[in-house]
């Protein structure tokens, strides 16, 4: 125990005579800070390990953040997510934990590394739908990437496939996504085309997609006309969109259709 807690603390030396030369410390400061951090050290390597331990020390090591100094600045992160690894390695089932180390990652921009946490955490809580939309949206609003998005989404369904908020949020995206390929659209040459791309854009500018994502959610979760009308709320949304139209009168010919006028009228 003893040689591990000393090689974290050599690890820090070259952070501890930056402080000093830089004058942000000096040395009986930072005398104090080594016997704190040795005193915590000790609290998370020992057999039995608590929550608390590890959160208290993030928290001291945060105050050490002077986001001026670069260097020492990021030393101390990197201890931090190896501090906030190490506790969600050993508290797998703390969701919260795991919230908590992936918002320290949005704080300090690593968004990257925030996207692995997500997918870390989703292996452990792979049935907390609401998980699953918060990592999807993070790659489509964050990381800019529709395709990582629609992924989390389609494996989330395969786990939960009567889950309805999964559903409509996943409309929902595929919804933003032709909003995203209009505006793309908007600022580019209209002269110039790409051929390659320009199919696979306009099956989704014609809202393919759209139909495809509302006949699953209606095969999965059958004979509800409130989850059905949800769909036709969202759409009014996006009536911008000139396959919307075409869209919600399906919906409403499939209600008129299955369910009498009493149960359309609630």
């Amino acid at each position: 125990m003893a040689e591990v807690i000393q090689r974290h603390l050599e690890e820090m030396l070259l952070e501890f005579e930056q402080s000093k030369r830089i004058g942000l410390f000096n040395e009986q400061e930072i005398k104090k800070i080594i016997r704190t951090r040795k005193r915590h050290e000790y609290k998370i390597i020992r057999r039995t390990k608590e929550k608390e331990c590890y959160l208290d020390y993030i928290k001291k090591l945060k105050l050490g953040i002077t986001h001026k100094k670069n260097e020492i600045d990021l030393a101390i992160k990197r201890r931090i997510e190896r501090l906030f690894r190490s506790a969600c390695h050993r508290f797998k089932k703390d969701i919260q934990l795991w919230l908590t180390f992936i918002e320290f990652l949005k704080k300090q921009y690593d968004y990257s590394t925030a996207s692995s946490v997500y997918l870390s955490a989703l292996q452990i809580h792979s049935n907390k739908h609401w998980l699953w939309i918060l990592a999807a949206k993070f790659e489509f609003e964050v990381m800019v990437s529709p395709s990582s998005a629609r992924a989390l989404f389609q494996r989330a369904l395969r786990l939960m496939p009567k889950c309805k908020q999964l559903w409509i949020e996943y409309f929902k995206l595929e919804l933003l996504y032709v909003e995203l390929i209009e505006k793309r659209r908007a600022v580019l040459d209209g002269n110039r085309k790409d051929k390659s791309d320009d199919e696979n854009s306009d099956a989704i500018l014609e809202g393919k997609i759209i139909e495809v994502v509302l006949n699953n959610a209606q095969e999965s979760i059958p004979d509800d006309p409130e989850f059905l009308c949800s769909f036709a709320s969202i759409l009014y949304e996006f009536r911008q969109f000139s396959f919307v139209e075409e869209i919600v009168n399906k919906i409403y010919r499939i209600l008129e259709e299955k369910y009498s006028s009493d149960v359309l009228s609630q």
